[in-house]
């Protein structure tokens, strides 16, 4: 499935290049960083940090592909984190003023080896990613060159990842040795996140 989607992301990307190069076009670059939390008086704040590489075609429409770093903070002791690699698009509402508002939407896959795994003879965990999708709604701001911009947008984040832990019930340490070849439990945990996002950038 992770292989698939990377596939269907690296044709879409072949497939818009080469619509870029038919068309009017102009290259841009937009880069972001901010929060990630599940909700304003909750303390599971994370944060993300992205870049987005693409076209605009006849000033309004942008679209290109991008890949972020986040993290997912579940509780006190407990994050997880996704490098998503996303499809994104761009509709700039009043592109020829130097402030304009303007809606996105990034869809694709988030991958999850940058999670730390952990094997020993009393634990093995591991991880995998999933589908990603993020509607963002924003403001960007001209600079006086105009060539330069800078952005804040509010946005809304879904990310699925999974978590698989296998266990023994007794430590190792305590039995002196493992009574079994593998471990006595399998636990998976199916993560649907659902976030809301600030995010402040900057791009040309």
């Amino acid at each position: 499935m992770q292989n698939r989607i990377t596939l269907g992301l690296l044709i879409l990307s072949f497939l818009f290049i080469q619509i870029g190069n038919a068309q009017e076009k102009k290259f841009f670059n937009a880069n972001e960083v901010g929060v990630i939390v599940y909700g304003p008086l909750l303390p599971e704040i994370g944060y993300g940090i992205r870049t987005v590489n693409g076209y605009v075609f006849k000033q309004r429409l942008h679209v290109g592909i991008g890949v972020a770093y986040e993290k997912y903070v579940l509780d006190e002791d407990d994050n997880l984190k996704a490098l998503p690699l996303f499809l994104h698009t761009k509709y700039m509402l009043y592109p020829e003023r130097k402030a304009s508002l303007y809606g996105a939407l990034d869809a694709g896959y988030g991958f999850a080896f940058v999670n730390k795994k952990i094997k020993d003879e009393n634990q093995q965990m591991s991880f995998k990613g999933g589908f990603m999708y993020s509607p963002q709604i924003g403001l960007r701001i001209l600079s006086k060159n105009r060539k330069s911009n800078w952005t804040i947008a509010l946005g809304y984040k879904y990310q699925q990842l999974q978590k698989d832990h296998y266990y023994n019930i007794t430590l190792l340490e305590d039995v002196g040795s493992n009574p079994h070849k593998d471990y006595d439990l399998f636990e998976t945990k199916k993560y649907d996140l659902h976030r809301f996002s600030v995010m402040l950038g900057f791009g040309f």
